[in-house]
């Protein structure tokens, strides 16, 4: 199961009222006498934070905030992959300590979830405000000293929560890949190119991951495909690319798993990677997808980084 990641056409922007945030102005210097023995300090005037809308040219100045790790390997990508239909917020647009990444949901007619990964350190108003804006479905993404308010304002909001575990699988630390993925693939298995993206119109809007469609994820990654008589059967694509990885998601369709058809794509996509674009694989799925983890481990995929998310799927009706 791929990461979890979510595309649209039009973006939406938002505005929070800035009539609970103290404005602070250059002080006047009125001697030492005229300020107050006990002046609050200015955490008390600035404790809610507002988010600004980020334009999208200098979402590359951002990076350093996005960690490449498991969690937010999406986030960071999003904000390198040309086009991708996002919006970002910031705490400040000069010096920003606290983000939110949105993918957009889905193609016009589904059922889609929004995709929001947030980063940095951010109250619970703040937090209640962004979350207000948005229509569920929608998957949550969070750090963990986020995870305690981020809950609090959902279940305040009455919002009904699916919590999902994932695990990222990625080969042993400071050691490289094997040269044997570059083998040449077995029959029946080949590269597509973007002239194929209509053959592959039965896969999911969520499975494209960064690249948002399957247009994009065939011109600008790479995408391998198992075929059974003449029928794509199973599929391992790059997901998300950052400086130093790139994120592997399979699917395989119901009556053909259970043949290694995944293994052999993936096998294959790890040798395009490692050959290509010198890159570190990782394979993403959920923590109870076994199929996922034994792919994975015979890989040579065996280093394993767990991390949460929530799903918000409706809000709860009144009892």
């Amino acid at each position: 199961m791929p990461s979890i990641m979510y595309n649209t056409g039009v973006p939406h922007l938002f505005h929070f009222s800035q009539s609970d945030r103290a404005q602070f102005h250059e002080p006047v210097r009125l001697g030492i006498a005229a300020i107050p023995a006990a002046y609050p300090p200015r955490a008390v005037y600035n404790a809610a934070m507002e988010l600004h809308p980020v334009p999208p040219d200098i979402y590359s100045t951002l990076l350093p905030l996005v960690p490449e790790e498991p969690g937010t390997l999406l986030a960071n990508a999003l904000l390198r992959t040309p086009h991708a239909e996002i919006t970002v917020a910031a705490d400040d647009l000069m010096y920003p300590t606290a983000l939110v990444i949105e993918q957009l949901p889905g193609q016009a007619g589904q059922a889609e979830a929004h995709s929001v990964t947030f980063i940095g350190a951010m109250d619970e108003v703040t937090l209640t405000a962004y979350l207000r804006q948005l229509e569920p479905p929608a998957m949550l993404y969070a750090p963990a000293a986020l995870a305690a308010p981020l809950l609090h304002a959902l279940h305040v909001m009455r919002a009904n929560l699916v919590a999902c575990a994932f695990v990222t699988f990625a080969p042993p630390t400071d050691t490289g890949m094997n040269s044997v993925f570059l083998a040449s693939p077995p029959g029946g298995m080949r590269r597509l190119r973007a002239a194929d993206a209509h053959r592959l119109t039965i896969i999911p809007a969520a499975f494209w991951g960064a690249y948002g469609t399957a247009t994009s994820a065939l011109s600008e990654g790479i995408v391998y495909a198992r075929y059974l008589r003449a029928e794509i059967v199973s599929l391992a694509c790059v997901t998300a690319r950052t400086q130093r990885y790139a994120e592997i998601g399979t699917f395989t369709i119901e009556r053909a798993r259970g043949n290694d058809f995944a293994r052999d794509c993936v096998a294959r996509l790890i040798g395009a990677v490692v050959a290509e674009w010198a890159l570190l694989p990782m394979l993403t799925g959920a923590a109870d997808n076994e199929e996922a983890r034994s792919i994975a481990h015979a890989l040579g995929l065996t280093e394993e980084h767990a991390w949460p998310a929530y799903a918000w799927t409706r809000m709860r009706t009144e009892a």
